[in-house]
């Protein structure tokens, strides 16, 4: 609906811009701190930056219809074997999750153990 679509332009700008890794969460057991991760957002281009410094890169879209939020992740170089799984997301303020799920379940919220949890948090200019 035109809701959602304006909706959808809030948080598609509110995303944009470099957000640093603050933790990850992988089946309810915290994996790193502040590894020095990134994920940078500019228009509909996600490129997501580990900690070595490799970078995978990806075309996005929002569908903030849903609760929790969808994002959809399409990588720009395709892998054969890749199976894309459902990405929902948390904006509030300067402070972002985005969560992917490995089990085929449609989630309600962003827990379980079947998670991995990325938070993040703005750069600051």
């Amino acid at each position: 609906g035109i809701a959602a679509d304006v909706q959808d332009a809030s948080d598609q700008q509110s995303l944009q811009g470099t957000w640093l890794v603050e933790s990850v969460t992988s089946y309810g057991h915290k994996t790193h701190d502040r590894d020095g991760g990134r994920y940078i957002f500019s228009g509909d281009k996600l490129a997501i930056i580990d900690k070595s410094g490799k970078e995978m890169k990806f075309t996005f879209t929002l569908d903030t219809s849903t609760k929790p939020k969808l994002i959809s992740l399409v990588p720009e170089i395709a892998l054969t074997n890749s199976v894309m799984s459902d990405t929902v997301y948390e904006l509030d303020g300067d402070s972002l999750k985005v969560a992917t799920d490995s089990s085929a379940t449609r989630r309600t919220e962003i827990s379980g153990k079947e998670l991995m949890v990325v938070s993040l948090k703005r750069k600051k200019a």
